[in-house]
């Protein structure tokens, strides 16, 4: 097989040659033949490519999968007819009026009216039966992962890695509060994920350096990647809204020696059991003066070295000691997953988080005026058969439609804007100001029966190499009619194979004060998940076979978030 990065120009033109030989001859491409092309796919100049696709062979740059991932449109050509100046023109006027781009086409309140409260307001400033919003980010997972085993909704059960056993609560909730299976993550990893929450749009700046990323990743500490329109919690700030920022967007992140993984931990139980403050102080910051200036420092940003359940500790003392602000943001990434724990041990740590996070608000006194989004960054990191874009997203609140099926289109833009018409903020730019609230996912008839959290079913220190002092999780029973929670035990012929994954993960910059979202190439990434949570036992889906880290489809093909 042939070597990266270069490749002899023999070896390249006796690949293709063989493609177009068999393809003319109506024969099947065998085993070694893509194996060739693969190789051409991995030391894949332009040049290289294009003589790849030339020769029809284009589509072993990628396996077949059984769904679709949001890098599935990469180094993919779309072509069309560009249509007449005339037909432009003439369509301009109704493309403004369709997207609410006119003059007054966003209506607000005038002066004090005496509208009555909705959970949705008609008209941005008039009130909202909502004073308190909660925004929940998490990290990179499709609908198909987590709720695919939902027979409820449009899932595909092949697909779900992280089922009910791994995520009861967001399960529960799905079943009280209503299963949103039609809901669309815009961009395609985190760089553009967070901007489009933060700013209802993914700068040109950024957009433009996708692929390569040579000035900066994450724009949270770049200028350039920030819209002079301000961000979401500046527009709460200016229509008069107080709020509180727990990690999102923020971009340092230091740590005391000592706080591993497993001291935290240990630390979010003692908090829990006596509730001291913690032992190991974590502080966040952003450049962004305005997000310093509403931020919680303690509450840690990305880092898969921290568990949620410890931010949700840091998070509860800052809640009972001083109550909700009107928008209040998260960033909890523990179902990013790389970190020490297993996989399905950080998805569940992260579902706990979640659930007791939901289940703090829902039984106080804040829960008859609050509604809570949880939201994902992007879902880069599985597959859906549906798109690689749907995501799981949840609506908690007295005031949101409870036990249905929405199958609406919905996106991260038509949250942001929900948000926004509840707090009175202004649209930020032309695509939250086009995007219609979701109305439909609330109701005028609250119900304020709160949301108790189910205990985690997956133990939260499976997978560690070395054991907490406190002791290993004990979780509670799985429920036998769900998928069994995945062994992290390595079958004894796989070893050698899992060790070569771990040398691999290391590299990834997934933990730690210098900790990167989507650092690591996302095919890989994508692959190790699944391999760990299938035992080790299951190929990729579309591949007949378990690949080492060099040898996934696409691991040569530079990662667009490895920040140059």
């Amino acid at each position: 097989m042939a070597q990266c990065g270069y490749c002899r120009p023999g070896q390249i033109m006796a690949a293709v040659a063989k493609v177009r030989q068999a393809r003319a001859a109506g024969h099947e491409i065998g085993d070694a033949d893509l194996d060739e092309i693969r190789d051409i796919c991995r030391c894949g100049t332009y040049h290289r490519i294009r003589e790849a696709i030339r020769a029809g062979a284009a589509r072993m740059c990628r396996p077949a999968a059984a769904g679709h991932g949001t890098h599935d449109t990469t180094s993919s050509l779309t072509q069309f007819t560009l249509p007449s100046d005339r037909v432009i023109r003439a369509q301009t006027a109704k493309v403004f009026q369709q997207n609410g781009w006119t003059a007054h086409a966003v209506q607000s309140a005038q002066g004090h009216g005496k509208a009555k409260p909705q959970p949705v307001p008609t008209r941005i400033g008039d009130p909202s039966t909502i004073k308190h919003v909660f925004l929940i980010v998490k990290e990179n997972r499709t609908y198909d992962q987590v709720l695919g085993d939902m027979p409820e909704g449009n899932g595909d059960p092949s697909l779900t890695q992280f089922g009910e056993n791994v995520t009861p609560n967001q399960h529960a909730l799905a079943q009280q509060f209503g299963l949103y299976d039609n809901t669309y993550d815009i961009g395609t990893n985190s760089a553009e994920g967070h901007n489009w929450l933060m700013q209802a749009d993914n700068p040109e700046y950024t957009e433009s350096s996708a692929g390569e990323y040579k000035r900066s990743y994450d724009t949270e500490d770049d200028a350039l990647g920030h819209q002079k329109t301000g961000f979401l919690w500046t527009g709460a700030q200016a229509a008069g809204k107080s709020v509180r920022d727990f990690g999102e967007f923020q971009q340092f992140l230091t740590k005391p020696s000592g706080a591993s993984w497993q001291n935290l931990y240990c630390d979010a139980k003692n908090m829990d059991a006596t509730g001291q403050g913690t032992a190991y102080p974590l502080n966040s910051s952003s450049p962004i003066p305005s997000l310093n200036s509403v931020s919680v420092p303690g509450f840690p940003k990305f880092d898969t070295s921290v568990p949620d359940v410890y931010r949700y500790e840091i998070w509860k003392q800052d809640f009972e000691k001083n109550g909700p602000a009107n928008l209040n943001m998260f960033w909890l990434s523990s179902d990013h997953t790389g970190g020490p724990a297993g996989p399905a041990a950080q998805v569940a740590d992260n579902d706990l988080a979640t659930g007791k996070i939901i289940d703090r608000i829902s039984h106080s006194k804040y829960w008859k005026d609050s509604a809570i989004f949880v939201v994902e960054d992007d879902s880069q990191a599985g597959l859906d058969h549906v798109d690689g874009h749907r995501a799981p997203v949840q609506i908690i609140s007295p005031w949101a439609q409870h036990g249905t099926v929405d199958s609406h289109y919905y996106s991260q833009i038509t949250m942001i804007r929900t948000i926004e018409q509840i707090l009175g903020i202004h649209p930020m730019n032309q695509k939250d100001s086009a995007a219609t609230p979701m109305r439909d996912a609330f109701t005028r008839r609250p119900d304020y029966t709160p949301f108790t959290a189910l205990p985690n079913r997956t133990s939260l220190t499976d997978g560690l190499k070395t054991p907490p002092s406190c002791g290993v999780d004990a979780p509670a029973a799985q429920d036998p009619k769900a998928a069994v929670v995945p062994s992290t035990k390595v079958p004894a012929d796989k070893k050698s194979l899992a060790a070569a994954w771990d040398a691999w993960k290391s590299e990834q910059r997934l933990t730690g004060p210098h900790a990167v979202p989507d650092y690591a190439n996302p095919a890989q990434m994508n692959h190790l998940t699944w391999y760990q949570t299938h035992n080790w036992a299951r190929p990729y889906p579309g591949e007949k076979k378990i690949y080492a880290p060099n040898d996934v489809p696409g691991a040569f093909i530079p990662s667009a978030e490895s920040d140059g």
